[in-house]
């Protein structure tokens, strides 16, 4: 994955009418985040969209009660969409040639956040391109 791809999705919203993703960015554009860090520590793998990526072996309250936050705003506004489980992760690389991550180094990185992003994305044949759309404020 390229470097400017790397992110953390904590809602995914799939297709929006233009005046909803047109209300979506005045909503995301008045959102305070509090700053925080998650410790990212472990390797793993989704084998049905093929995804190798990195994510935390501890829960991150803070980043779990952001994104409840996040929904609990979302479905009031009508989306209804919410994944039944949050597994916060970091997609490194997309179709792997193996899932086998015993031999990969093990690692410590606190990943700072202070803000989110509104992203569209666009699958082009390179990949996804994303257009950030509107960012919320930070604390």
């Amino acid at each position: 994955m390229p470097d400017a791809s790397f992110h953390l999705t904590l809602a995914f919203l799939g297709e929006a009418e233009t005046q909803r993703a047109e209300g979506l960015i005045d909503w995301v554009e008045t959102l305070e985040v509090t700053p925080g860090r998650w410790r990212l520590d472990t390797w793993g793998c989704f084998r049905g969209p093929r995804i190798l990526w990195v994510g935390g072996q501890t829960p991150d309250a803070a980043l779990a009660g952001l994104q409840a936050r996040l929904w609990e705003n979302l479905e009031a506004g009508g989306f209804s969409t919410r994944p039944s489980s949050f597994l916060p992760h970091v997609t490194l690389l997309r179709r792997p040639e193996t899932f086998d991550t015993t031999g990969l180094p093990d690692f410590r990185l606190d990943w700072p956040y202070n803000r989110l992003a509104l992203i569209h994305s666009t699958q082009v044949a390179s990949g996804a391109c994303y257009t950030t759309l509107a960012r919320s404020q930070s604390r």
